[in-house]
């Protein structure tokens, strides 16, 4: 038998909503379900989706991004895509080459800064969500420093086309499913058959995200509670 070698599996929005009715078992095997509830499942997919942006982070949405600075300003806006600045440490580069690690604060830390013209390479920033996110450096970067590498969050892309696909890996597809079936029961008076469904997500969640951390150098040694007097 031959392997196929192909690792690329994926589901459109159409394939994910006839997954999510045939579990409903509201659209027959082998069909797409028709246009009206394709309407509906598309607004519903796209509301877990957005719902998901306040449930964690997925590292398989996040990217390092490099923006240039400007002698003498202090304030930034990131690009359009942005759900957050990760709160790990940013730093700056000078000219040369030379990064200098910039620690984040929060908005009560920047507003105690006496004289907040300073300027000079930055150590500080402060992030702030309105209706983008922008962060404020301090001191003030002067003409020493070119850009800032920060890590960010992406948001989750919406779904508005039959042929999009979820751009996150395909281990969330069962989620996502499971997650927009529940999101229909409502409509269809399955209450029981929602409750069910919603063991089913915690399980199919906790196994695509508990392999979405980062890996570091941790070594854990147990007590057992037995301790020598000298």
């Amino acid at each position: 038998m031959a392997i196929s070698g192909d690792t690329t599996f994926d589901l459109s929005r159409t394939g994910i909503l006839r997954n999510a009715y045939q579990k409903l078992g509201v659209v027959p095997a082998g069909q797409d379900p028709s246009s009206d509830y394709l309407a509906m499942g598309s607004d519903a997919l796209n509301v877990c989706l957005k719902s998901w942006e306040n449930k964690g982070i997925f590292l398989a949405r996040s990217e390092r991004t490099t923006q240039a600075l400007t002698d003498g300003t202090a304030e930034y806006t990131t690009d359009a895509d942005t759900l957050d600045i990760i709160v790990r440490h940013p730093y700056v580069t000078d000219a040369n080459g030379i990064d200098t690690k910039v620690d984040v604060i929060t908005r009560a830390r920047y507003m105690e800064i006496t004289d907040k013209t300073d300027s000079g390479v930055p150590t500080l920033m402060m992030v702030e969500k309105t209706d983008r996110v922008r962060f404020t450096l301090y001191p003030v970067p002067d003409s020493t420093v070119s850009t800032i590498t920060y890590p960010r969050t992406l948001l989750l892309s919406d779904m508005d086309s039959a042929a999009n696909t979820t751009g996150l890996p395909s281990k969330y597809l069962k989620a996502l499913i499971i997650e927009t079936a529940m999101e229909l029961c409502p409509h269809f008076g399955f209450m029981d058959k929602m409750k069910l469904l919603r063991g089913e997500l915690n399980i199919a969640i906790f196994e695509a995200t508990n392999d979405d951390t980062e890996r570091g150098n941790l070594r854990m040694v147990p007590r057992y509670g037995i301790g020598w007097r000298r």
